[in-house]
């Protein structure tokens, strides 16, 4: 029987699509798919992320909005967010093609090379082209690690798969690397006449003219990207670049600020935004500006240490000591970070705690920073330490006599600026000076290093072995200077030579065990991490190497034995714990993570990362009342944050807790009164509680800030179509149709026409947005159903053929089948087969593969078919109809009789009454 014969009397159909095997399901979600869609074709990355988000509340399962949504926020830079989408959507169960190549692609933009080259046991089951952008990526990411080596070799799978432009960038990189100018030219020439818009090749011609300083030539090169693909985010924030090293600052800004009305979430162009305004002292703006880099980038060192510095200036010395302790637990070597660390302590009446941060600097890197000296020593004066106060006051003012005037209060912290050119010439000029310290010769070769100038690098590092004899950490440089050249076994010769020289040296260490890992050499890699263990039974990167080791090798027991001893060892250390909660989560082994989250914030108390945690678990286990409880805590911890009350908002809307919703919306409207997604979601909200006057103010609201956007005419017809207005209803959505052809107005205006008594305005409708739409499904499956209920037979099958060619669909297959056989097709048979396939259990399947078979084939076979269907659906009077037809059919005259006259007794009105009354009359 046919599923969409009668929308009214046939409910099955909405059980069919929210059953199917691809992911249909009930219209008033599967709209907004290609809604999204369509925003993120456009551009509209915000908005998609809106629909996506409002789609996945409903249908968590949906792997193909997880899909888009990873690639909206690849699209907002926001390559966190896209991975956990992308990971989502490969344990659903999607096709590895659909995910391998983005997925492995927001590892790599997050920094995690590990996991972008871990990917590499996808490519034999993925096509020629997705091999070798696969490839291409995991030599980018080896690149990243200054494997230069394996980088190329995984280039070259590249281009024997493929020819692949992205490849001969990689090449032309390590060109770069190993100072080959034109060698690396010619592959971006190469690459360019593959793929003449390429803005890889573009943005890396536009690096190599940077790197040799012609930064007026490397801007023409962006210009070009950027007449290409004026939104292409990458190149705008490689030009604010450009700009700032060219002391262009307002450009900078100008440049910066455009890039965030293409997409307010770039975390990077908040940040080099945020480092403009603290330059400029602007530094409540710089706050602010950090503070959304931060949401998008939570784990950007650099952006704390801005925030940490705005803070300072502004006198909020609590919200200081928390970022700025963030940035100097992972950069403890920064000079500046430390001293403005100091000062905080010292504001906040915590001496002891800047004696033994400034203390550890002084003693492990003999500074002779005067102002990180001139803290210490008052630091020491305020814990009644007056001898030492005085030693290292005495040692300030023989270096600067003026250090007293100087230093009555520190100024804000400095950031980096990223011109590494002139960072060298200052290096190189204050090597020469009489009071350089070994920490001026690492700086000054890890800045050549950096720049890749390597002959310069190992001078500077003969240079300071002479005056240095007795510094491994020199000879450790010379190791990672031949590494970087893929000189490894010199390499390895330089690192052990560290080691002789300091047998406690554990980087060395490190770095052997990091090469003999890469050549698979495990048992070697292990025993130089074992040594490290012996100096160090509790350092944490030796503990982690150890664990990463054992996963290497798919040992996960052990992995898990280094892990949980880096969480003894280290227990306020966050990466340990977050790595044993992820992997627990990818086990789906909740109550693991769910101990390790627990006790890590029973341990450390309420901070970002411990929170994180918990909400982050308690959301794997759906446990959304206790995620909502953590996302609240850091809320709390940060009044300025936006995006987590957007968060909290929704989370209370989805549970009709709408007075809650509002709550956090308007407070995210009161930071950011212009916000697209908190005036879209307090409207509708507004329209759900029936507060039709406030809608209709927040709906003017959003208009005002947002003419351009369509979505001002669809709240527009969401108001009237509340209040049943429905011819003004129409008119609104049909503006913003014209506007922007969306799954969700397409949907919502074929229902309205529908309730209206316009069915073909309704059917013509959905035929429009299919020709901007072709690929939606939902509406298509929604178009032939429209058809079929007009009995125009014909459309109906030519729009469940165009979706049959793609999927396979039970509502599709079994109407399919139902028409073909009212059309006396010779496919019928076949399509029916094919569904009851399937889906054996589903009574409306098996009753018209029986149908089509009693006239068509084997008859007995059709009767023991119904029969099931109807013993399924006893309720079903065209099901029975069917059963007393087939027992007639094959001679089972008395019971076919009984059949009927029990059916025609109890039901009446079904659509097969007729034929009934037919089969009873020859019956008798």
């Amino acid at each position: 029987m046919p599923m969409t014969k009668s929308l009214k009397r046939r409910p099955f159909i909405t059980s069919i699509i929210m059953a199917s095997a691809v992911g249909y399901s009930a219209l008033s979600w599967a709209n907004t798919l290609p809604e999204a869609q369509l925003s993120f074709d456009k551009g509209e990355y915000s908005t998609a992320v809106i629909e996506l988000k409002n789609l996945l509340q409903e249908e968590p399962q949906n792997a193909s909005a997880r899909l888009l949504l990873g690639q909206t926020y690849l699209k907002q830079m926001n390559p966190q967010a896209a991975t956990k989408e992308f990971e989502r959507a490969r344990q659903l169960g999607s096709e590895t093609s659909n995910w391998a190549i983005p997925l492995t692609r927001s590892y790599f933009l997050l920094g995690d090379a590990d996991n972008t080259i871990a990917q590499q046991s996808l490519a034999e089951s993925l096509p020629k082209h997705q091999q070798a952008e696969l490839f291409a990526l995991i030599g980018h990411a080896h690149l990243a690690r200054n494997e230069i080596f394996d980088g190329k070799e995984n280039f070259q799978r590249s281009l024997d798969s493929e020819n692949n432009a992205y490849a001969k960038v990689g090449l032309a990189r390590i060109s770069m690397l190993e100072q080959d100018i034109d060698q690396a030219s010619d592959l971006l020439s190469d690459a360019l006449v593959m793929e003449p818009d390429n803005l890889e090749a573009l943005l890396s011609q536009s690096q190599l003219l940077a790197s040799q300083g012609q930064f007026n030539a490397a801007l023409e090169a962006i210009n070009h990207a950027l007449e290409l693909n004026p939104q292409l985010q990458n190149a705008r924030l490689m030009r604010s670049e450009l700009y700032i090293q060219t002391n262009q600052l307002d450009k900078a800004r100008e440049e910066t600020n455009q890039l965030l009305k293409i997409n307010p979430n770039n975390g990077l162009a908040h940040f080099t935004l945020a480092r403009l305004q603290l330059d400029a002292k602007e530094y409540h703006a710089a706050q602010v500006s950090a503070d959304k880099a931060l949401r998008a980038l939570p784990e950007h060192l650099m952006t704390h240490f801005v925030l940490g510095s705005a803070h300072y200036a502004q006198q909020n010395f609590e919200q200081a000591q928390f970022y700025l302790e963030r940035f100097v637990s992972a950069q403890p070597n920064h000079l500046v970070a430390t001293r403005l660390l100091g000062a905080t302590y010292l504001q906040l009446n915590d001496a002891s705690s800047a004696v033994e941060l400034l203390s550890n600097y002084a003693h492990s890197t003999a500074t002779q920073d005067v102002e990180l000296l001139n803290l210490l020593g008052r630091a020491y004066l305020q814990t009644g330490d007056y001898d030492r106060g005085t030693e290292t006051l005495s040692l300030a003012l023989s270096i600067d006599p003026n250090t007293e005037n100087t230093r009555t209060q520190l100024a804000m912290g400095e950031i980096a600026s990223g011109n590494i050119t002139t960072a060298i010439a200052q290096l190189e000029d204050a090597i020469k000076l009489p009071d350089a310290t070994p920490q001026t010769n690492i700086m000054l070769i890890l800045a050549y290093l950096n720049q890749q100038q390597y002959d310069n690098a190992t001078a500077a590092i003969e240079q300071a072995q002479r005056q240095y004899p007795d510094y491994a950490i020199f000879l450790n440089l010379k190791g990672v200077s031949l590494k970087s050249q893929q000189k490894i076994s010199a390499a390895k010769q330089a690192y052990q030579a560290a080691i002789e020289l300091d047998n406690t040296f554990i980087p060395a260490l490190l770095a052997l065990a990091k090469l003999e890992s890469k050549e698979q050499q495990y048992a070697a890699a292990k025993n130089y991490l074992n040594k490290a263990l012996k100096i160090n039974s509790e350092h944490q990167q030796t503990l982690l190497s150890l664990a990463q080791l054992a996963e290497a090798q798919n040992n996960s027991e052990e992995m898990l034995k280094w892990l949980q001893q880096a969480r003894r060892s280290n227990p306020q250390a966050y990466m340990p714990v977050n790595m044993l909660v992820s992997h627990y989560l990818q086990s789906n082994d909740l109550e693991k993570a769910s101990n390790e989250a627990s006790r890590y914030y029973t341990e450390q108390g309420k901070n970002s990362g411990s929170l994180s945690l918990m909400a982050r678990v308690h959301l794997a286990a759906k446990e959304y009342d206790k995620a909502r409880s953590y996302l609240q805590d850091l809320v709390n911890t940060n009044p300025k944050d936006v995006s987590h009350r957007l968060q909290l908002a929704q989370l209370y809307i989805r549970d009709q807790q709408f007075n809650e919703g509002l709550k956090y919306l308007d407070e995210a409207l009161a930071l950011d009164p212009s916000n697209g997604t908190a005036l879209s979601a307090r409207a509708g909200t507004l329209i759900a509680l029936e507060r039709f006057d406030e809608a209709q103010q927040t709906i003017d609201r959003f208009t005002e800030n947002h003419p351009e956007n369509y979505m001002s005419q669809r709240l527009e017809g969401d108001l009237f179509a509340a209040q049943q207005k429905t011819d003004l209803a129409i008119n609104a959505y049909e503006s913003a149709f014209d506007q922007t052809k969306t799954s969700y107005l397409a949907n919502r205006l074929s229902n309205l026409y529908q309730e209206t008594g316009e069915p073909v305005q309704a059917r013509q409708t959905l035929e429009t947005y299919l020709e901007a739409v072709p690929g939606d499904y939902n509406q298509r499956l929604k178009l032939a159903s429209l058809y079929q209920q007009a009995n125009n037979r014909t459309e109906a099958i030519k729009h469940y053929e165009l979706i049959a060619k793609d999927v396979d669909n039970l509502v599709v297959l079994n109407n399919l089948a139902w028409l073909y056989w009212l059309e006396n097709s010779s496919n019928a048979l076949a399509t029916a087969k094919k569904a009851h396939q399937m889906s054996p259990d589903t009574p409306e399947v098996t009753d018209t593969y029986g149908w089509i078979m009693l006239h068509l084939g084997n008859q007995a076979e059709a009767v023991k078919l119904i029969q099931e269907a109807a013993t399924k659906r006893p309720a079903n009077p065209d099901i029975r109809y069917h059963l007393a037809k087939a027992l007639a059919e094959t001679g089972n005259k008395a019971q076919a009789k009984k059949e009927i006259t029990r059916l025609l007794r109890d039901y009446s009105g079904f659509e097969e009454e007729p034929a009934a009354k037919a089969l009873a009359a020859e019956l008798e």
